[in-house]
């Protein structure tokens, strides 16, 4: 375990480092991260449709390759459907599908 010193006193932090983002997290900071290329800072629900958060359909083509890069997984052609990318709780839904296979 390592201490260290901060000004507002001590920080104790574990030699596995900080927890990991859940997949809804993960998720969330992909499609802010496409919002923000287009300067878009809107706020949004996880189950908020995304074109109506603001991507367009090129977006949603990087949307998806995105999504495949940040997990390491591949989505079968027969998943790349509006529905599955409509909302984060519904990507939430496929990633948690495709890793558990």
């Amino acid at each position: 375990m390592v201490v260290h010193m901060q000004s507002e006193g001590l920080a104790l932090l574990t030699d596995a480092g900080p927890a990991p983002l859940s997949a809804r997290a993960r998720l969330r900071a992909v499609v802010s991260e496409i919002l923000a290329a287009h300067a878009i800072a809107a706020s949004f629900d996880d189950d908020a449709t995304l074109a109506e958060v603001g991507l367009t359909s090129l977006d949603m083509v990087k949307l998806m390759l995105a999504v495949e890069n940040e997990f390491t997984i591949e989505i079968p052609q027969a998943d790349i459907t509006p529905e599955t990318f409509r909302s984060v709780a519904t990507m939430e839904r496929l990633v948690g599908r495709l890793m558990a296979d």
